[in-house]
């Protein structure tokens, strides 16, 4: 359901991690809420939040769908301007 994330994990994780919390807490909404509708248990969403874990690319998919979140905001956003985003 997740990969381990290897000892010398990237930026790009890390943001993933802080970015699905701050998501969710920006919400309020609690683990278990978020946890069901995405359809994974309580601790596996909390080892992607914490950064132990990383979640599949079904469950990435999931997540992007759930949140509406795009993929790049996950992964490289800071204060919601991605600087990989070209701008017309």
């Amino acid at each position: 359901m997740s990969t381990q994330v290897p000892s010398g994990d990237t930026g790009a994780q890390r943001l993933f991690s802080r970015n699905l919390k701050a998501w969710r807490k920006k919400r309020h909404l609690l683990l278990k809420t978020v946890a069901v509708d995405l359809g994974v248990s309580v601790s596996t969403l909390d080892t992607w939040e914490t950064g132990h874990r990383f979640p599949t690319a079904e469950h990435l998919d999931r997540i992007v769908r759930v949140t509406g979140i795009p993929v790049c905001l996950l992964f490289c956003c800071k204060n919601g301007e991605c600087p990989h985003r070209k701008t017309p």
